[in-house]
């Protein structure tokens, strides 16, 4: 196996530390250098393996937990050997090591308690609230260790100094204490062999059973004083057993899989299809990808070489540009294809603009031939009799009124598209009108007051009828005064004809009747009448002109 130059450090740093402890021995105590050799033992051992567990597991949280084992072990060893070894019963110390013992003692199951918790549940995934109480326990039972001097909850001692043989009686926190002691060890142990037995691991899930069942069956042996033992010697401590038993048994959970680990990686590694080659300071290859096996494929077009420095050596890999090249093409031949289809769409769009726009003119061609059909075939009518010059002469005023009306109707219709129309276009029709008639030799007065819109319908009413007025009114139309005011809420129209036999009856289809309100009376030849129509403008104000 391949050992690093930080494995090689920290092994070295092992063997210094335990040499020094063994002089320390010597040189403080003045005791064998082999003196208490198996708590150094199992503390050595602990050690080396924190130092893998802080190299080793992934988990923060699982981490600090088995590091917080291995402390409160090595903690618990130390204590060992003061509490036995080192100090005497009547030193001032030795009152205090004697609580301070069991604090590791009851930190060790509870720190294996929360491990078995944290495993297999997410990082954002809290604890359960009751497991909290543990930790209240815990405080509770440290209280009572502590204040064992005045309360004696714990234990009543025949001598002010505490020693196993000066105890007198056990209090209730002591019972307390070591059921709770067994209960967290036994909860610890059932979860993580029922996360185990979940998971399914064939038939190495059971090895995390034998630590427990080892360190239950010596528990036993201890209890009825069977321990094993040579020449009256015990071969192994309880503490002992109990720190050795709990590390084999967490690290049967890492080595299973149950905690996160970064182990095996160089066999993944060398699974790699990828060319990747892993190199020591001097350049040798230590670990190569299956992809690498051969080498490293020449540089080119499409590979190109990267490297980057790691911790004892640097890291070496090639890059397939081929997958971009072919991603790059992709991405721009569907570019293309979104070009052209967008600019097809727009197109479309275009043709839709234009086929809506045409509809449109088309409907409203069709609705101003309707509005002025019956002018347009008393035209045509007219002129398909071939008249003679003298004919023509005296109908051109007629027809000349008749195309103004045309004009300025099928304006309007252009106009009141959106539904409403200003009042203004009503009387630049009338004005137009008006001044063919002048050319027809009919006098003319017309008197505009008010601005706003109306609604369309309303004021193609007003024009039309002034239409049917004067056409009924030729060829004996010889004067008109028409007055026009546009109110907030009323278009009224005054009209003052001249002409002879007038009959204003029957001019206004029954249909439009609701549009307006009509009054007349007739003087000899002159008759006036009033045109009202009530409606709501869409904005009216006052001010006018004449002409």
């Amino acid at each position: 196996m391949y050992f690093t130059a930080s494995s090689r450090r920290s092994f070295v740093g092992f063997l210094v530390a335990f040499l020094l402890c063994g002089l320390g021995h010597i040189v403080l105590y003045g005791v064998p250098f082999t003196f208490c050799f198996s708590q150094l033992f199992c503390g050595s051992f602990t050690l080396l393996w924190a130092l893998s567990i802080q190299k080793r597991v992934t988990d923060n949280r699982i981490r600090r937990l088995l590091l917080g084992v291995a402390f409160f072990l090595m903690l618990y060893y130390t204590l060992q050997i003061a509490r036995y070894r080192l100090l005497s019963p009547d030193a001032p110390a030795f009152h205090y090591c004697w609580y301070a013992y069991y604090v590791p003692m009851l930190m060790v199951p509870l720190l294996a308690f929360y491990l078995s918790l944290f495993i297999h549940r997410p990082p954002e995934a809290r604890l359960p609230r009751i497991s909290h109480l543990a930790l209240l326990i815990t405080a509770v039972l440290f209280a009572g260790l502590f204040t064992n001097d005045r309360y004696h909850l714990f234990f009543r001692f025949r001598t002010e100094y505490p020693d196993d043989a000066a105890i007198a009686s056990r209090g209730p926190f002591f019972y307390l204490y070591f059921a709770f002691f067994i209960s967290l060890l036994l909860t610890a142990f059932f979860i993580i062999l029922r996360k185990m037995r979940l998971s399914g691991y064939g038939r190495y899930r059971y090895i995390p059973v034998i630590p427990p069942v080892l360190e239950g069956i010596y528990l036993l042996l201890n209890l009825l004083r069977l321990q094993p033992a040579i020449h009256g010697i015990p071969i192994w401590q309880m503490g002992e057993t109990f720190g050795f038993f709990m590390l084999a048994f967490l690290e049967s959970c890492l080595q299973l899989g149950m905690i996160p680990v970064n182990q095996d990686y160089e066999k993944f590694f060398a699974l790699m299809e990828s060319a990747a080659v892993i190199r020591d300071q001097s350049g040798t290859a230590i670990y190569r990808t299956a992809g690498a096996a051969a080498g490293f494929p020449p540089p080119g077009t499409e590979t190109i070489l990267q490297a980057h420095p790691i911790r004892g050596g640097s890291l070496a890999w090639s890059v397939d540009l081929a997958h971009l090249s072919r991603l790059n093409a992709e991405l721009a031949e569907a570019s293309q294809q979104m070009g052209t289809r967008n600019a097809y769409l727009q197109k479309e769009n275009e043709i839709q603009k234009e086929k809506a726009e045409f509809t449109l003119r088309n409907r409203l061609y069709d609705e101003v031939r309707t509005a002025v059909s019956p002018q347009l075939s008393r035209i045509s009518a007219f002129l398909q009799k071939d008249p003679s010059p003298p004919d023509l002469q005296a109908a051109l005023p007629a027809i000349a009124v008749t195309g103004a009306y045309i004009k300025r109707r099928s304006n309007m219709e252009l106009m009141g598209e959106s539904g409403s129309l200003p009042v203004e276009e009503l009387f630049t029709a009338l004005a137009e009108s008006l001044q063919y008639l002048e050319l027809a030799g009919v006098k003319t007065v017309l008197s505009p007051f008010g601005n706003g819109e109306y609604d369309a319908s309303l004021v193609k009413t007003a024009y039309e009828d002034f239409g049917r007025l004067v056409e009924a009114a030729l060829p004996a139309l010889t004067g008109l005064v028409l007055a026009v005011r546009a109110e907030e809420a009323r278009l009224t129209l005054r009209y003052l004809l001249t002409a002879p036999g007038m009959t204003v009856t029957a001019l206004f289809p029954e249909e439009t009747a609701g549009l307006r309100q009509l009054s007349y009376e007739t003087d000899g030849p002159d008759t006036h009448l009033v045109f009202s129509y009530p409606a709501e403008p869409a904005e009216a104000s006052k001010g006018g002109a004449s002409s």
